[in-house]
């Protein structure tokens, strides 16, 4: 094989994953806007600027495609990259979950497909198992993080880590779903009010002072 047949092939390669990107980037974007079972697969592959037969040739259903679209959003949105994306890993944990949480009552477009995931999950038996699959890593992610500190002595060994992690996901999730379904913005805390409640519970996860 020669260096131009090579590079043709390499381009190919590329050219497909490129394609793939961008198809399951306009199926999050359709499954945020519209839901599930509303997505359209002709106005994916016309935001994509490609045609449907494009999308059926990886895909051979509908389903099968926003399936994968959930897939590359939820890998976005799990708690350790988007850590690492933030530079915040090496962080102590009690600093990562205060910025956490300070920066939940911003927007968050990748968040957004959360709200539209728990609704179509009632129904669609496909999106609630991936859906809880996201769920179940995320909380994996964050014990890692909860044990980590334990070891490091500055989490109480006797709190449990499941509790932990449970509540930090929680607030996580329901702070979302509360602003982005409409929470009257005089309800919302200010950012210094909420950090200081939120380092109030990061203390108590501390362990006790020895007298």
């Amino acid at each position: 094989m020669d260096a131009q047949e090579s590079g043709r092939r390499k381009n190919g390669r590329g050219n497909r994953a490129a394609t793939t990107h961008k198809l399951l980037e306009a199926a999050a974007t359709e499954f945020v806007q519209r839901g599930f079972d509303s997505a359209r697969v002709a106005d994916i592959a016309r935001n994509a600027g490609v045609t449907a037969g494009s999308i059926y040739a990886r895909w051979s259903t509908k389903t099968e495609m926003m399936v994968a679209a959930l897939d590359h959003i939820f890998e976005q949105i799990l708690p350790e990259p988007r850590i690492k994306d933030f530079g915040l890993y090496d962080l102590p944990f009690p600093e990562i979950v205060l910025l956490g949480a300070v920066g939940l009552l911003e927007p968050d477009s990748q968040r957004e497909i959360l709200t539209q995931v728990f609704g179509s999950a009632r129904n669609n038996p496909d999106v609630h198992a991936r859906l809880g699959k996201h769920l179940n890593d995320s909380i994996d992610q964050i014990s890692v993080l909860v044990d980590r500190s334990k070891d490091e002595g500055r989490t109480d060994q006797e709190l449990s880590t499941d509790a932990i992690a449970l509540l930090i996901q929680a607030i996580e999730i329901g702070v979302h779903m509360m602003i982005s379904g409409g929470l009257d913005e005089a309800r919302v805390p200010s950012p210094s009010d909420w950090e200081a409640l939120m380092s109030r519970f990061i203390d108590s996860t501390a362990p006790p002072s020895a007298d």
